[in-house]
């Protein structure tokens, strides 16, 4: 009870966000659209089965999802996380995007995937979000059987719209069309389910431990299980248990941005390239049909 009552007020120094900013995405043009889109209850494939993908990719195999859970539409945002923690400086990409040497500017900075965010720091913010708002109780990272589950959105290809680099551009930022930076949340089409950029972008934290050697089988996912900080990954020298990444980012490959590709980090380290995307129950009475809004 102790323990319960100091959790209760472990966010009372850091004031609840406005209330907006978790409702809608956050785009600097006048259209609203949803933060929150609800997936339903049900199976997929997770992984892969082509030879020359790496080990812990393999195999693939189907899991059946026990109930629906709502996923953020677009990676938390510099705007957001600011909202958590006033003191987080964004990264200055102010770099040229014309030929007339026109720059990005803070409004559109705001707009941007916060970056530099540990997996620690990401587990706090679901938890700060979690206490603040209360349509966001239960907020948390995704394991990463969920983030493929949203990622694919019924499909089996590489990239939800396909299985070649040419179809890669038309959803997500990679090395190749990203000027090696990122951009505003929510520029690509999303995926049948309403979620857009789950292909490059920025790597996106999980709650799942990293285990190269886990050997993948049919499995039942159980959301309300997931997201404490206890896993078997491998141990480092400094007794972190590393996490598993998703989705690829704007420095990274074509590769790296496959559905099915997973990433190791170190929790406690802040680069560049990592950021996060928040995890909701369902709303109690809510339908478990997933939202489809198409395209951007």
């Amino acid at each position: 009870r102790a323990a319960d009552d100091v959790l209760s007020r472990f966010f009372d120094h850091v004031p609840p966000p406005r209330a907006e900013l978790f409702r809608w995405i956050p785009w600097i043009r006048a259209d609203l659209v949803s933060l929150w889109k609800e997936l339903s209850a049900g199976s997929s494939c997770i992984g892969t089965d082509r030879v020359s993908s790496p080990g812990s990719e393999l195999p693939r195999s189907d899991v059946v999802f026990a109930d629906c859970f709502r996923m953020a539409a677009v990676a938390v945002t510099n705007l957001q996380y600011q909202a958590f923690d006033p003191s987080y400086e964004l990264y200055d990409w102010r770099v040229p995007v014309d030929g007339m040497g026109s720059k990005v500017g803070d409004a559109v900075l705001r707009c941007y995937p916060a970056v530099k965010i540990s997996w620690y720091e990401a587990t706090s913010f679901c938890r700060w979000l979690s206490s603040s708002l209360a349509w966001c109780e239960g907020a948390r990272l995704p394991t990463e059987e969920e983030w493929e589950y949203a990622c694919r959105a019924g499909t089996t290809s590489e990239y939800w719209n396909g299985n070649h680099e040419d179809e890669l551009s038309a959803v997500g930022w990679y090395d190749k069309n990203s000027d090696h930076r990122p951009h505003s949340v929510g520029r690509k089409a999303s995926n049948p389910w309403g979620l857009f950029d789950m292909h490059g972008g920025v790597w996106e934290w999980t709650a799942s431990a990293f285990d190269r050697t886990q050997e993948r089988s049919e499995t039942n996912v159980e959301p309300g299980a997931a997201g404490n900080v206890s896993g078997s990954g491998e141990q480092k020298e400094h007794f972190e248990v590393t996490r598993t990444m998703r989705g690829g980012s704007c420095w990274d490959d074509a590769l790296s941005a496959r559905a099915s590709f997973r990433l190791e980090g170190v929790p406690s380290l802040q680069i560049q390239s990592r950021g996060f995307r928040v995890l909701l129950p369902a709303l109690e009475g809510e339908s478990s049909r997933p939202e489809g809004s198409g395209g951007a």
